[in-house]
C-alpha cells in the first residue's frame, strides 16, 4: 500500500536530480518511493543528530518570526504561579529541601 507525498516543484527537481545521482553512483536505478524510504530510514537512524540540524536550521527566528509567535499569545486572565506550572507540568507539587549539616 502506498500514500501520495505532496512536493513542491523545486523539491520533486531535487528529489529527481537525487535519484539520478544514486543511480549513476550506485549502477542500478531506484524508484523516488524507494529513495524517499531509504531517506526516512536514515533519518530514523541518525535521530537526534538529524532533529538537531532540521531545529538549528530555524533558530534563532528571525523578527518577523518572532513577532508571528508573540501574536500567538493571549492573556487569560488566569493568573499562575511557578509552582502551578511545576505542577501541571510534572504532576506534583514541589518540597521544601531542609539540609542539616553536622557541626563538629
Amino acid at each position: 500500500m502506498s500514500t501520495s507525498v505532496k512536493l513542491s516543484e523545486e523539491d520533486k527537481k531535487r528529489l529527481e536530480k537525487l535519484q539520478a545521482t544514486v543511480t549513476l553512483k550506485g549502477g542500478e536505478k531506484m524508484t523516488q518511493q524507494e529513495l524517499l524510504s531509504r531517506l526516512i530510514s536514515e533519518a530514523l537512524k541518525k535521530g537526534d543528530e538529524f532533529v538537531e540540524k532540521l531545529v538549528k536550521a530555524s533558530v534563532p527566528l528571525s523578527d518577523e518570526e518572532y513577532g508571528r509567535v508573540q501574536s500567538l499569545v493571549e492573556d487569560w486572565g488566569v493568573e499562575t504561579s511557578w509552582k502551578d506550572v511545576d505542577r501541571l507540568l510534572y504532576g506534583t507539587r514541589t518540597k521544601k529541601v531542609t539540609i542539616k549539616r553536622a557541626y563538629s
